[in-house]
């Protein structure tokens, strides 16, 4: 304060001795400089406010962008560590489904070897007895067929008298084949 009454005292003495001429330039001149001096004494608390509290409203803006930055950092970097967790559990599952995959099919094939050995051998037995049945079945027909040829044979001999030495052989042949 004590510079500005030193300057209007300095400005007056100028005056007064007349080392300024009072033209209009002049006087606009003071009038703006005096204008600019009382707006900056008026106005410099408001603006000192107004941009302080634009300050702290910058600081504030730029603080909750940066905590909003760190969680959706933070929050990256957990499903990060999710996907590659994910992906380690991929290859933990793809190498235990190969191991079992592996696995069952050797089973499995042990498994058809075994059934398929065991369907072998049961068909095998099951030929077997529709062999001997088959053999059973065809020495029955055989010997009926016999049976009744001697039949045959026994009657019409009854009846016909056997002129030929040939058919002497071929009825020894079937006595023979009667007793077998």
């Amino acid at each position: 304060m004590n510079l500005i009454l030193a300057i209007i005292i300095f400005i007056i003495i100028f005056i007064s001795n007349n080392l300024f001429l009072l033209n209009e330039e002049f006087l606009i001149l003071i009038s703006f400089l005096i204008f600019c001096f009382l707006i900056y004494h008026k106005l410099s608390f408001t603006f000192d406010i107004f941009l302080k509290n634009k300050v702290i409203y910058i600081k504030q803006i730029t603080l909750t962008n940066l905590t909003d930055l760190f969680l959706n950092l933070k929050k990256k970097k957990f499903l990060n560590k999710k996907i590659i967790d994910l992906k380690l559990l991929f290859f933990y599952l793809k190498n235990y489904y190969l191991l079992w995959n592996k696995i069952f099919l050797t089973n499995f094939v042990n498994y058809l070897s075994n059934n398929e050995k065991i369907k072998i051998l049961t068909r095998l037995a099951l030929l077997f007895i529709i062999e001997k049945n088959y053999i059973k079945n065809i020495f029955l027909l055989i010997n009926k067929k016999i049976n009744l040829i001697l039949f045959l044979f026994l009657s019409l001999s009854k009846n016909f008298k056997i002129k030929k030495f040939k058919t002497i052989l071929f009825i020894n042949k079937l006595i023979l084949i009667k007793k077998i």
